[in-house]
């Protein structure tokens, strides 16, 4: 398993690292939850599935199928919101395919893939984080339905919780799912303006800091040349979008992987700003669109620590033990 880094609440082994993770389970959130259950000083609580890249069941099998190459069935994973805050369909995407995994054939060894455990997600985030208070580190790869209704059901989450690392949000408003709207934030804004005006501060990795840190092919292709299930695993889900982003002469953006690797080794954020952010929810073109106060005008107290720059050096070193 990977060893590099401390932990998100700033501990570098003295103590545990509890992490949450709260993903929509597509091709990079795979990355990513293999990434958070190899991580040698992580304590993996649980992992919530929520609507997104595909529906939640979907999510669900996804997410089994990551744990059972990942030798980690007694990591626990729970079904969560199906729909957003104003239950309204869900943001159709095919980048991920039919399934969300790049419709990879399931060639996992034995086929035996862990169930979800019964009950709701949401509730199972609240209890873990009550267990151990301000220790727990809540990881959000997908839209933030589920830790929004973690924030309305206990007025004590937001607090209780070490820290909230979130993939989301387009801060220059160059979007990836409107003009001006990241995928995340698109598919329920309620959510995103529960819970940045609930917690103190959360680490937010937006759209834009993605496209300025792309992976070259021959990084990722050390990823997934190897003998290991999860390296041919890796392999397996990323060829379509490989195939696809070759072709239009894009290099690999690792979103989801990237933010679960931040909230592991807060290290691999070099550069960071304190900044208030605002989700727009009522705009006919800009519904979802993350608001920043660059320049203070709102006279507001940051919410965010904006990540600026990463190390990929650092990250591609922990993606390459996972795939050992």
């Amino acid at each position: 398993m990977t060893s590099v880094g401390v932990a998100a609440n700033g501990s570098s082994g003295d103590g545990p690292c509890y992490v949450w993770l709260d993903v929509d389970c597509g091709v990079d959130d795979a990355l990513g939850v293999m990434l958070g259950v190899r991580f040698n000083s992580a304590i993996v609580l649980g992992v919530s599935c929520v609507y997104g890249n595909v529906a939640v069941e979907q999510v669900g099998r996804n997410v089994a199928r990551v744990l059972h190459v990942c030798e980690r069935p007694d990591v626990p994973f729970y079904l969560g919101a199906s729909k957003n805050i104003l239950r309204q369909e869900r943001v159709i995407t095919d980048f991920h395919g039919t399934d969300g995994l790049g419709d990879a054939a399931a060639f996992e060894h034995g086929q035996h893939c862990p169930e979800p455990k019964p009950g709701s997600a949401v509730l199972h985030m609240i209890e873990a984080v009550n267990a151990h208070p301000k220790q727990v580190n809540v990881i959000a790869t997908g839209p933030l339905t589920n830790i929004a209704l973690a924030c309305l059901l206990d007025t004590e989450f937001a607090t209780n919780v070490a820290s909230v690392v979130v993939m989301g949000g387009a801060v220059k408003s160059e979007g990836n799912t409107t003009p001006s709207g990241e995928y995340n934030m698109v598919c329920d804004p309620e959510a995103a303006h529960i819970c940045l005006n609930s917690f103190d501060r959360m680490v937010l990795l937006p759209w834009e800091l993605m496209e300025r840190h792309q992976l070259d092919w021959p990084v990722v292709e050390r990823w997934t040349s190897k003998s290991s299930p999860r390296s041919e695993f890796m392999r397996s889900i990323l060829q379509k979008c490989i195939v696809a982003e070759k072709a239009r002469g894009n290099r690999f953006i690792a979103c989801d992987p990237i933010a679960v690797a931040v909230a592991l080794n807060p290290r691999i954020a070099t550069r960071k700003s304190l900044v208030h952010i605002a989700v727009e929810l009522q705009g006919q073109l800009t519904r979802g669109q993350s608001v920043v106060d660059w320049q203070s005008i709102l006279k507001q107290p940051s919410n965010v620590e904006l990540v600026e720059e990463v190390d990929l050096v650092l990250f591609s070193h922990m993606m390459d033990e996972v795939t050992d």
